[in-house]
């Protein structure tokens, strides 16, 4: 069976944090917890695309400040997620994709590949440039089709979650996190007003989905994300599809920015056992400079009525 998983996720981040040291409290990096096995019928091969990304009309913009009025922290939070993309530098960093398949069983995973790839974040938009797979340059259409895949990281799901009226959150606990005690909500984004949308073998599903969000309250700014699909209709070929990611702050020139240091993502094909996941490292982030050559490329992350476009492709 071949599939593609394109989860185009969001993070946030903001300026002027420093890193702290590891803490014996600290509930470690982000757990996908799978979905149950269920009984299996038939085979559903097929070339399969899961996207994520808020629509215009699902994020009905940022939380406006008055001074009359105290904001809560989930407020001050959106306040913040609503302006980030706008204080990142252009950068590039390394992204290092491990593809797993399940097989048999989803419990037990089997590496597939080693994607490398150097992301480029210019203008608030990324880019992808010298693609290899276990170690031997590919062009990035190749890499895309041979397994799961998975971008966006750095500007959507996030601002769509923190939009006013999207998500319903409630407070849940504390939790500390490298030596920072972080105020952890549950959420909840029903169907009416969810922009994430699944696609497998061209049929596509906007579902509710739920979560959990970890938020630094003295820099407003969140530390972990999850989410996963909920309800999807017993006719959708997927079954089961959730993502993790954990945001840290890394140098990028003389100042400190929280971007992701690590995340991973999962899709379970429905009347099958085997299920693909994405394990993403985020490392070597530096300044993009003017003597870099940037790919050109169209985004794979679709709006209304628009479906996904293959990026250009171009030798380096």
């Amino acid at each position: 069976m071949r599939y593609l998983l394109l989860l185009a996720l969001a993070v946030s981040a903001w300026a002027q944090q420093r890193p702290c040291p590891a803490d014996d409290d600290d509930p470690g990096r982000p757990v996908l917890r799978r979905g149950k096995t269920v009984k299996r019928q038939q085979n559903c091969d097929g070339l399969a695309t899961v996207i994520v990304r808020p629509d215009s009309e699902a994020s009905p913009g940022a939380a406006e400040e008055r001074a009359d009025v105290p904001l809560s922290l989930i407020d001050q939070v959106r306040l913040k997620a609503a302006s980030y993309t706008g204080e990142l530098p252009n950068f590039v960093c390394d992204q290092i994709i491990r593809r797993h398949n399940s097989g048999g069983a989803r419990d037990k995973w089997k590496l597939q590949d080693t994607i490398a790839v150097e992301v480029m974040f210019v203008d608030g938009k990324e880019e992808y440039r010298n693609t290899k797979r276990n170690g031997k340059p590919v062009e990035w259409l190749a890499t895309r089709e041979s397994g799961s895949w998975s971008e966006g990281e750095y500007g959507r799901t996030l601002a769509h979650v923190m939009s006013p009226g999207v998500a319903e959150f409630t407070p849940l606990k504390k939790e500390t996190i490298a030596g920072v005690e972080v105020e952890v909500f549950t959420y909840t984004v029903p169907k009416s007003r969810s922009g994430w949308t699944l696609e497998y073998d061209n049929q596509k599903l906007r579902p509710k989905f739920s979560g959990k969000i970890w938020i630094d309250p003295s820099e407003k700014m969140v530390r972990r994300l999850e989410m996963e699909a909920q309800e999807i209709p017993n006719t959708y070929p997927l079954d089961h599809a959730e993502m993790t990611m954990d945001f840290g702050p890394v140098k990028i020139g003389s100042n400190s920015y929280v971007l992701p240091t690590n995340s991973a993502n999962l899709a379970c094909v429905r009347y099958q056992k085997s299920c693909s996941k994405n394990d993403i490292e985020f490392k070597n982030y530096r300044k993009f400079s003017a003597e870099s050559t940037i790919s050109t490329t169209e985004s794979t992350v679709s709006f209304e009525n628009e479906a996904p476009k293959p990026p250009a492709q171009k030798q380096y």
